[in-house]
């Protein structure tokens, strides 16, 4: 299932959202779904072309046609013709074989429309005889940026990502999982730097772009898609894109931690802890992964972390009382405290095993044992006793502030 088909299931879905937010959705649903049957002449791309690693000038005036046939239906006012017109320059980009070249050729002709487009501020159009309808031209003009995934495009896409309106700023996420699919899937058309670049202390790219976001996001449904995301960035191969996929697992360890770390001492939503669950869920299978990227020290320790972070929420709801008692917390009302407390097992458990092996150390036997107990002792099976567990791995003389983790005393659970 491809981002944009994710995305339009999910604003089908049961999150809550403010009215002006949905309203928002509605119009990026509509330039995602199935366009209706074209009532003129077709323009098609021929297949040779799109997959042509270098374009003959014939080639070049078959996409001069092609594009100046559909994006002014693309870029009009008429939104049934406008999701039309990006459905039929979308499909030669579906063929995994479309090669850069033609990327790069769509993407010139098509990018200042495009920008025009994302530049375009108005939420609302009329029509000649006054007749009012959303403005869907904004997040046409991301989708094509996403989904072209060039270098140009690219930018376009993450200037959006600090978009004070909710609805720009959570279509321009997904944009960019399209971003990530078109490069993981087909011969990416952006540089490695565009992608992900580390020099000393500081990192750049969309990726790091992506990861401090996600430690800012206010909105926890904005925050899960980042999540997302990155995951898909992590699929990205090493012999892409060297350190792309490590690096996303890392940001999605460190900023999901760094939102746990930020709502300490308040009442969390779950509609948070959800993202905590999404983060902590795709980097346990990433890991988990025979020969992944979990073999990567900092996506280790990043996994560690995220663990951590997870026991100490259930531990703090444990001091505030406001888990169920013992007896009651096989049932419905304890489901995500055991699912965070089952996921921080795995995440230690695995992310140790990878982190060890990117050291050259032995396996931390300590730390597994306090990671399978604490189901148990959530549960109050055996003599093992929450608190205990807890405070052995997340106070500041546990086990993850030791070596050879070395998290600061206070990452966890206050002083």
């Amino acid at each position: 299932m491809g981002p944009m088909h994710r995305f339009a299931k999910l604003l089908t879905g049961t999150w809550s959202r403010p009215r002006g937010v949905a309203m928002l959705a509605a119009s990026a649903l509509a330039v995602c779904l199935p366009a209706p049957a074209a009532t003129a002449q077709i323009q098609r791309i021929d297949e040779a072309t799109a997959r042509s690693v270098t374009l003959s000038g014939s080639q070049r005036d078959e996409v001069g046609r092609f594009v100046s046939t559909y994006a002014p239906l693309v870029f009009g006012d008429d939104p049934a013709e406008s999701a039309r017109g990006l459905e039929e320059l979308l499909t030669p980009l579906r063929d995994p074989g479309v090669s850069v070249a033609f990327r790069q050729a769509l993407a010139e002709l098509l990018r200042q429309q495009i920008a025009e487009a994302i530049a375009d501020d108005r939420v609302v159009i009329s029509d000649a005889d006054g007749n009012e309808t959303v403005n869907a031209a904004p997040y046409s003009a991301m989708r094509l940026a996403g989904e072209l995934a060039t270098q140009n495009t690219v930018g376009l896409i993450e200037a959006e990502l600090d978009a004070d309106n909710d609805g720009r700023r959570f279509f321009a996420i997904y944009a960019t999982e399209s971003v990530f699919y078109a490069v993981a899937n087909a011969a990416p058309a952006v540089t490695p730097g565009a992608l992900y670049n580390q020099r000393g202390d500081r990192s750049t790219g969309l990726i790091a772009v992506l990861g401090d976001r996600l430690e800012a996001e206010p909105s926890a449904r904005h925050a899960a898609a980042i999540v997302r995301s990155l995951t898909e960035a992590s699929t990205i191969r090493e012999e892409q894109f060297a350190d792309a996929a490590s690096a996303a697992l890392a940001r999605i360890g460190n900023g999901a931690s760094a939102r746990a770390r930020a709502s300490r001492g308040e009442e969390v939503t779950t509609e948070e802890r959800l993202v905590w669950l999404t983060a902590g869920q795709s980097m346990f299978r990433a890991i988990a992964q025979s020969g992944g990227r979990g073999s990567d020290r900092e996506a280790g320790l990043a996994s560690i972390r995220l663990a951590g972070h997870l026991v100490a929420s259930v531990y703090e709801d444990l001091e505030a009382e406001r888990l169920p008692p013992v007896d009651e917390r096989g049932g419905e009302s304890a489901v995500v405290p055991r699912q965070m407390l089952q996921l921080a097992r795995n995440l230690l458990t695995f992310g140790d095993q990878a982190h060890a092996s990117a050291s050259g150390r032995a396996p931390n036997r300590e730390l597994e044992a306090a990671a399978l107990a604490l189901e148990d002792a959530f549960l109050g099976k055996g003599s093992e006793n929450l608190r205990r567990v807890s405070l052995s791995l997340v106070s500041g003389s546990g086990l993850l502030t030791a070596a050879p983790y070395g998290f600061s005393d206070d990452e966890f659970i206050g002083n």
